[in-house]
């Protein structure tokens, strides 16, 4: 079974094909990954890639009520 995380590249300007997903560049935003995979494994060692929180979705705020 796969253990997901959602992981970031340690440099934003790295570059990083991501041979499970036909060659396109780890997201700058980052990835959701299988961290039992052998490739993410070495990734992960070598901290070309480290594990972070998603980056919040934009949710427009609440239109204010009046009087606030």
């Amino acid at each position: 079974m796969a253990r997901l995380i959602f992981a970031k590249l340690a440099d934003p300007a790295g570059f990083l094909p991501m041979p499970d997903r036909g060659g396109r560049p780890f997201g700058a935003a980052g990835e959701t990954i299988d961290a039992d995979d052998p490739f993410w494994i070495a990734c992960l060692a070598d901290k070309s890639i480290e594990p972070a929180t998603p980056d919040a979705p934009d949710v427009p705020s609440a239109p204010k009520k009046k009087g606030e």
